[in-house]
């Protein structure tokens, strides 16, 4: 066997599937996004921690959208140490619990 090939197998394959979740993943997320049910996104979960005011101005370009809001699954593991604010379609994770109701994307939905 050449010292080339050998050399090959022992290096670490990349694994791209964890790449991606690393990079569509904000900080403050309690685990990796997509991990979570298919199709489910932050804003449906239980711990998608927002309040009646977290919509952007109606007027503005977002169109009252409903704002980035922190996680509060991420907050009790962390020990009370808040993330950053996460997307409200960033695709959930494996700690998903379904939010009852679930806001609205935008507040004319409300």
């Amino acid at each position: 066997m050449s010292d080339e090939r050998q050399r090959d197998e022992r290096l670490t394959k990349p694994d791209l599937k964890l790449a991606e979740q690393m990079r569509n993943t904000p900080h403050g997320m309690a685990h990796w996004a997509g991990t979570g049910p298919e199709g489910r996104t932050c804003r449906e979960c239980a711990f998608f921690e927002h309040g009646k005011r977290y919509y952007s101005a109606t007027a503005g370009f977002k169109g009252g959208e409903l704002m980035p809001a922190r996680c509060g699954k991420y907050r009790a593991m962390m020990n009370g140490r808040q993330g950053g604010a996460i997307p409200n379609i960033t695709p959930a994770c494996r700690h998903f619990e379904p939010a009852r109701p679930a806001p609205a994307r935008f507040s004319r939905d409300r």
